[in-house]
């Protein structure tokens, strides 16, 4: 793994998959704040999910920890 360990792996798992979270996304070249439910986090830490805009528009990308931004709100 890079930087990250299985277990820290787990514990966002158990922590984020199937909530409902905030997310602001700092991609250089895409930059996204909205809302939306936690659908896996991968073996590297990202986590996934489809995120949803107040505008309704809506975005993929994965939420990497210590880039972006995640709170949970439900």
């Amino acid at each position: 793994m890079f930087g990250i360990t299985r277990e820290e792996v787990e514990e966002l798992r158990t922590e984020y998959v199937g909530k409902t979270v905030e997310v602001t996304i700092n991609d250089p070249y895409r930059w996204f704040h909205g809302i939306g439910k936690v659908d896996h986090v991968d073996d590297a830490g990202n986590i996934h999910g489809l995120w949803i805009d107040a505008d309704g528009e809506s975005c993929s990308l994965s939420v990497i920890i210590g880039e972006d931004s995640i709170k949970i709100i439900e």
